[in-house]
């Protein structure tokens, strides 16, 4: 196999080694497949977990809301009651 002719031509055997450039070209191609299907997935992954994040939020945000809205209506009625017993007071007074 070590034919003097080789020693001399390391450059060569790049060229002369169509099977294995083939090989390497389908690594190669096989890896870019790889990386792009990992890449798809990691944005699919990343995308449903935006939405679900997105729609939870929305949930959470109209919860908050209501929760809001509650304590608003609360803190009326507490100042209404207030009111009503600080004027019943002033009644009582006079």
């Amino acid at each position: 196999h070590s034919s003097p002719s080789l020693p001399p031509l390391p450059l060569p055997p790049p060229p002369l080694l169509p099977p294995f450039s083939s090989s390497s070209t389908l690594v190669v191609v096989v890896v870019v497949v790889v990386v792009v299907v990992v890449v798809v997935v990691v944005v699919v992954v990343v995308v449903v977990v935006v939405v679900v994040m997105i729609m939870i939020i929305k949930k959470i945000m109209i919860i908050i809301m209501i929760i809001i809205k509650i304590i608003i209506i609360i803190i009326i009625i507490i100042i209404i009651i207030i009111i009503i017993i600080i004027i019943i007071i002033i009644i009582i007074i006079r």
